[in-house]
């Protein structure tokens, strides 16, 4: 029998395991679960210098990040290739370039702007071509075609799902299942990482199947909708973890939801003042302070600092007003106030190529032209005319009939 001393001695050693136990879980937290979404706050900040085309202090950014982090996506793998280009930064290129082809990147990829540029050729493109089908290989060789064949199988069955109500339900609370163990077992997939033609197929599944928890809250009086939250489980850890961006989360995450918490942008554009001004649709002053915070926790810009993104993007900056003022003037064939808006949605092409705009070969994520849903046009001086121009012309028609 144990004595009053053993048994104290006995209780001091299970408290001590109890506190390194803690300690350890405290030190794993610390090293294996760093958070990603100060890397997008990080990887917003590069984008801003690119829309400025401050393209040096971006890749000093990339530089730093991609020391730190682990999980990079194509796209800023991207941006910061092109950044090291125009800083004549070529070694550092090169080595972002072939980060590139080991996400996916082949060389019809590096065949096109800026990559193809002359001045590039000696530099990048001829280097990168001795080394290109290395790369490229070993790219190939990382495929989980076992992941791959199951994810692909799956989505079959549920665009078969989505065209027909009567078994979608059911259907995607299947699949919602086979995904959740599929990816406890293996992991998050790094298909989001990559240029990877499962990267659509895999969002459009977890967007369903968020969306079917979403629709599921209004009814949490069943079973299914516990069981469906492990899906939006799943998608919370993959943004922590750096596995998806926080755009791609959003937009997977608030599927079927009444009301977008991050809120949602939109341009306004005033031909009378020459004026573009980005807001969040049917968002009141008194909800900014909440919708920044559930922006901020997830890595995106606060609504407040949206603005000079837009004020320096070059499809707004330098919007051509005049020559579309100019060609909605001058449409003889255009009748119906659709024909004429179609003018105002598509400015003239080549008026972007004189203004030599290049952010377009960057893929950015920051909420930018990229990611504007919602075109609103001021109530002006051209809409009176264009309206008055319909009224004229369908008078005209009446006078033509009666005759």
């Amino acid at each position: 029998m144990l004595n009053f001393f053993g048994i104290h001695i006995i209780r001091r050693y299970i408290f001590v395991l109890f506190l390194l136990t803690i300690f350890c879980n405290l030190n794993l937290f610390s090293v294996n679960q760093l958070s990603y979404v100060e890397y997008f706050k990080k990887i917003n900040e590069a984008e801003s210098f690119i829309i400025k085309q401050d393209y040096q202090v971006s890749l000093d950014i990339y530089n730093e990040l991609f020391r730190d982090y682990s999980n990079i996506s194509y796209q800023d793998l991207n941006n910061a290739c092109i950044c090291a280009l125009k800083s004549e930064q070529y070694q550092q290129a090169l080595f972002y370039a072939k980060e590139l082809i080991l996400h996916g990147y082949d060389m019809d990829d590096f065949n096109k702007k800026p990559f193809s540029d002359d001045a590039y050729s000696m530099v990048f493109k001829e280097p990168l071509l001795l080394e290109y089908s290395h790369y490229r290989e070993k790219y190939l060789q990382g495929f989980d075609q076992d992941t791959r064949g199951k994810i692909f199988e799956w989505y079959q069955q549920d665009q078969l799902a989505a065209s027909d109500f009567s078994i979608q339900d059911s259907v995607f609370l299947q699949l919602s299942e086979k995904i959740s163990n599929l990816i406890e077992e293996k992991g998050f997939p790094s298909i989001f990482l990559n240029k990877d033609t499962m990267n659509n197929k895999l969002y459009v599944m977890l967007r369903h199947y968020c969306g079917l928890e979403n629709r599921e809250k209004k009814f949490a009086d069943n079973d299914s909708a516990e069981y469906i939250s492990r899906i939006h489980k799943i998608m919370n850890q993959a943004l922590h973890d750096g596995w998806i961006s926080p755009l791609k989360y959003i937009g997977i995450t608030t599927y079927w939801e009444e009301k977008n918490i991050y809120g949602e942008l939109a341009v306004r554009i005033d031909f009378d003042n020459k004026k573009i001004t980005p807001f969040y649709k049917n968002v009141a002053q008194e909800q900014i302070k909440a919708i920044n915070f559930n922006r901020n926790k997830i890595g995106l810009p606060l609504i407040d600092q949206i603005s000079e993104d837009f004020i320096n993007d070059p499809r707004y900056k330098n919007y051509p007003f005049e020559k579309i003022t100019e060609a909605i003037l001058n449409c003889d064939t255009c009748e119906t106030m659709l024909q004429y808006l179609t003018i105002l949605k598509e400015p003239d092409s080549k008026s972007q190529e004189e203004d030599n705009i290049e952010k377009d070969y960057f893929l950015l994520s920051i909420e930018t032209a990229n990611q504007v849903r919602n075109t609103y046009y001021s109530k002006s001086e051209l809409f009176s005319t264009i309206n008055k121009r319909i009224r004229e012309k369908k008078l005209k028609q009446g006078n033509n009939i009666e005759k």
